[in-house]
């Protein structure tokens, strides 16, 4: 499901029976790597309301996805200016606990889009949370608050929406704005920032979260579907390995990493013209800038 396109009605989780008992993990926003393919096999055929399912459970508001691992489910919602962590017993449906950080800063988001978008992601100890309107938040799978990081704001065009990833011990979050744009880790059991890749800005931004490749060398790479280009980089140090332009505009889909190939999914078509040609048709002013007021409509 791409991030921001669920219904801002008061959401349902429904886990139909093979997720609740004895099914692999689904840890981040589309389960593995962002694949959206589970390896698990005997899967019921149909899933509704009232078919296969063993539990369903009202939340709040909120677009995030809910992701599952270690016998228990995490999801995001938002009520108020409250941003909101819940933790559920995968096989019960029980409420195990709950969590939540009042917003830090007014954010403008497309009312498609929410506050609470980005779906958590968890290494199995710890579950890490992105509230665009306050930032980064870690959680042990018990509910204790582990460190927090704000960051923001960003300006992009209609809210955030890309998750964060885990990978070699890091929580990696891709911020890509036409504002600003890099690639950043931080250390997974403290907080603490490890390396920051800035990045090309575009002009809408990417809003597709990352996935993760183990290259031919054995080393773990990034790959970003952003604005202005897909590109590689590695894990331990941010460093860009690979790059190629023309391929990315405005991304929503994460990239599909399958052996050795990526695939991407384009929406927008081709990017925005040179900006001189911008500045002819919007400057009314001629002062060489584009604002908003000249943009209206």
């Amino acid at each position: 499901m791409k991030e921001g396109l669920v219904s801002n009605k008061l959401k349902l989780i429904l886990l139909i029976a093979t997720t609740a008992f004895g099914a692999s993990d689904w840890p981040r926003f589309r389960g593995p790597n962002g694949s959206g393919v589970s390896t698990d096999r005997n899967l019921p055929i149909e899933v509704g309301p009232d078919r296969n399912v063993v539990w369903k459970v009202k939340t709040p508001n909120g677009h995030s996805s809910p992701i599952v691992a270690g016998g228990r489910v995490w999801i995001t919602g938002q009520e108020g200016d409250e941003r909101i962590v819940l933790c559920y017993d995968a096989k019960s449906g029980r409420q195990l606990w709950r969590q939540s950080v009042t917003k830090a800063r007014a954010e403008v988001v497309n009312p498609e889009n929410g506050f609470s978008t980005p779906t958590p992601a968890t290494d199995g100890n710890s579950v890490f949370v992105y509230f665009p309107d306050f930032g980064l938040i870690a959680y042990s799978v018990e509910g204790k608050e582990m460190w927090r990081v704000p960051l923001g704001p960003f300006g992009g065009v209609q809210g955030m929406a890309v998750s964060p990833i885990y990978a070699e011990g890091n929580v990696v979050m891709l911020i890509d704005t036409p504002e600003e744009a890099f690639l950043a880790a931080f250390d997974a059991a403290t907080g603490k920032q490890v390396w920051k890749t800035e990045r090309p800005i575009g002009f809408l931004g990417s809003y597709a979260t990352p996935a993760l490749h183990e290259s031919a060398s054995g080393g773990m790479e990034i790959v970003v579907a952003g604005a202005v280009e897909l590109t590689g980089y590695q894990a331990k140090t941010g460093e860009r390995l690979w790059w190629a332009h023309g391929v990315t505009n405005a991304p929503a889909a994460p990239p599909l990493i399958a052996d050795d190939s990526v695939y991407t999914l384009e929406p927008t078509g081709n990017g925005a013209p040179p900006f001189k040609e911008m500045l002819a048709q919007f400057d009314k002013n001629k002062n060489g800038k584009i604002e908003l007021s000249e943009v209206t409509g």
